[in-house]
């Protein structure tokens, strides 16, 4: 796992629900599952796992990092948005 990964997953505050406290769901084309199934054990990891990562490298590609349960998003003009560009609904 990388730095990066290894970071994202530590709580910056232990409340007891673990390290993966929050859901995230999203519709997908058909197929989606078995591509990600297929990736995933290729990789020798879990969906969930797969796509873990896979979000956070997209995500931190886009100029936003999460640490410890923290959104650090990059200055103006690195990626093209600012904090008050991130809609948080």
């Amino acid at each position: 796992m990388s730095d990066v990964a290894q970071e994202a997953y530590r709580p910056a505050i232990e409340d007891g629900r673990g390290i993966f406290p929050e859901d995230f769901r999203v519709k997908a084309p058909r197929g989606f599952n078995d591509a990600v199934r297929a990736a995933a054990q290729r990789q020798h990891m879990t969906r969930a796992e797969y796509a873990r990562r896979a979000l956070l490298r997209s995500i931190e590609a886009d100029g936003v990092t999460l640490r410890r349960g923290l959104v650090e998003v990059a200055e103006i003009g690195l990626t093209g948005f600012g904090p008050g560009d991130i809609d948080h609904g």
